[in-house]
């Protein structure tokens, strides 16, 4: 195994970049539940980049890779549940109210099911981040969300999501640039 030292000026570059895309991913979320803003979208492609960043430093490819199914199937859990929202308001004019009730709820419940799998790939990114770069506030934001999408059912959910998403912009601010050392 060879033993070196991170690109200091990438891993400074993930540290802004990553920190400010998580926190405008957040401010960007908080009042458009359901809906992507246009802030919220420009934060996940600066966190994407500082995750990209972050695999190529570490030289760990599964990092990205895992962000990039995460980006994925929340992408298509939008598209199908905004298609199954929008089947059923046009179904409920034929068919009565409560066939677009039951459409809705399935409609959450499919988008749920993508939300956890999309979820898992997001926690294994950031429980490889925490171990390639000693920062454990990434393993735990990522358990968070992981466990805030699995009980978003019960509505618990959101307020842990909220929170994982305020650990990751404390996670990547408090990102080590100096000293960090790397096996690989």
């Amino acid at each position: 195994m060879n033993s070196g030292l991170y690109d200091m000026t990438k891993l400074e570059d993930a540290k802004i970049i990553g920190g400010i895309g998580s926190l405008l991913f957040l401010l960007g979320g908080l009042g458009f539940w359901g809906k992507p803003s246009l802030l919220a979208i420009v934060g996940l492609v600066l966190t994407a980049l500082a995750v990209k960043y972050i695999a190529d430093e570490t030289r760990e490819k599964s990092i990205f890779d895992n962000f990039v199914y995460f980006l994925f199937l929340s992408v298509l859990g939008l598209i199908i549940a905004a298609l199954i929202g929008i089947a059923s308001l046009v179904g409920s004019m034929f068919i009565g109210r409560f066939a677009a009730i039951l459409s809705a709820i399935v409609s959450f419940f499919f988008y749920w099911i993508i939300l956890v799998a999309s979820s898992l790939f997001l926690k294994r990114s950031f429980e490889t981040i925490a171990a390639k770069t000693e920062n454990s506030m990434f393993s735990t934001a990522g358990k968070l969300y992981f466990i805030g999408a699995l009980t978003i059912i019960i509505m618990i959910g959101f307020l842990l999501v909220f929170v994982a998403l305020l650990l990751t912009v404390i996670a990547f601010f408090t990102l080590k640039t100096t000293g960090t050392s790397l096996t690989f």
